[in-house]
This record gives structure tokens, sequence and C-alpha cells, in this order.
């Protein structure tokens, strides 16, 4: 893992579009397993404000640099 890149990914999974076509949980297990990722979670609406405000809790209690966001 690189000191300086440290990589948040986040799976949305809100509503038919994503959540019934997509294995959420194979995405946001995947993610995790790649290098420099130093969290993984699934949200169910991460577009939203109580999503957005998830991220950057989930970032500044990792000291996350950078975010990936699956989502249609």
């Amino acid at each position: 893992m690189s000191d300086d890149l440290r990589i948040g990914v986040f799976v949305c999974e809100c509503g038919r579009n994503i959540a019934g076509t997509v294995d959420c949980e194979a995405v946001r297990a995947h993610g995790a397993m790649l290098p420099d990722v130093v969290i993984a979670q699934r949200n169910r609406y991460t577009c939203s404000d109580p999503g957005q405000q998830e991220i950057k809790r989930a970032g500044a209690s990792t000291t996350t640099k950078s975010g990936l966001m699956y989502g249609q």
C-alpha cells in the first residue's frame, strides 16, 4: 500500500436501478480487496445529503485521500 494513496469505496444501493441488478455486497467486497483501499462500504442513498455526510465522516476517520462511488 502506498503511504500517499488512501482510497474509499462507497457503493450506492438505492432502488431497483442498482440494488435490483447489481450485487452491491460483491462490489463492496471486491473494492475492499483492491490496493490502497482503506474503507469500503455500502450506503442506501449515497447521493443524498445524509449519504454525503457519511462519506465525509468515513473519510475523516480513515484520512481517505480519494473516493470512488458506484451508482447509477
